[in-house]
């Protein structure tokens, strides 16, 4: 679903079953039930889409409006370069949306960017000094905010504790030694492809799986999708039968 919902054919697939688990989410984080959420999906599951859909739709449902106007930054992953490079591009992304976000109040804002060039060396510092702690200062116009990461790759964690005296190399590592510190009032919602060893690095997330085709809401986001190509393509809607038809 990933590849043609993003494509020219623009099929938008509204999962608003999913805009329910975060919200709910958003009430047990408030009420100190969880940490934050990870959705987890295979390739082409539709994590990216629904990630560019959730902050940049105008055009949603009230459930999807009402999660946009919790949202104070997003980030997606870009899945080429080098890892350092990522985490100084996340930091700066993170702290202008910050800046910005009419969410916030008091965000105190850095004097000049020499901190962009220390990230490089020390990134745990920089997020910890530019990000976290002013945010701990920090009055909200929610009871709970949503921070948005997309494409965790957990393969880059280790297994084992990491040591402290040693800058992280990776955005997930990054997140991972640091979720503890966030406010009380943020929720992480984070996507990754893997399923497993989410509750290892992520103590107190709940993952949600966006693909599990044993669940009824999965089944009709896929529906859901192929209807919607039947109408956009009809060299497709040419080779459906009777038969195939009754299956959706």
């Amino acid at each position: 679903m990933e590849e043609s919902a993003t494509g020219g054919n623009d099929i938008h697939i509204s999962r608003d079953w999913l805009y329910t688990k975060i919200l709910d989410a958003c009430q047990k984080k408030y009420h100190g039930k969880l940490c934050g959420i990870v959705l987890a999906g295979g390739s082409g599951a539709g994590k990216t889409t629904f990630c560019r859909q959730m902050s940049t739709d105008k055009h949603g449902s009230r459930k999807h409006t009402l999660i946009k106007n919790k949202l104070i930054a997003s980030y997606l992953i870009p899945s080429r370069g080098r890892s350092s490079e990522h985490l100084v591009q996340f930091l700066h992304s993170v702290y202008s949306q910050l800046c910005e976000s009419a969410s916030l109040s008091r965000f105190k804002e850095q004097e000049d960017s020499a901190w962009l060039r220390e990230a490089v060396d020390d990134p745990d510092e920089v997020f910890k000094r530019v990000l976290l702690f002013p945010l701990l200062e920090c009055d909200v116009q929610h009871k709970v905010v949503i921070f948005l990461v997309d494409g965790l790759n957990l393969d880059m964690l280790s297994p084992g504790l990491t040591n402290p005296e040693v800058p992280s190399k990776s955005i997930p590592e990054l997140l991972s030694r640091h979720a503890h510190l966030f406010p009380r009032w943020l929720l992480p919602v984070f996507t990754t492809r893997q399923s497993t060893a989410i509750t290892t690095h992520f103590p107190g997330f709940r993952r949600i799986s966006i693909d599990d085709l044993r669940k009824t809401h999965v089944i009709q986001d896929i529906q859901q999708f192929i209807l919607a190509r039947l109408q956009v393509d009809r060299s497709i809607s040419k080779q459906i039968n009777k038969e195939s038809t009754e299956l959706l």
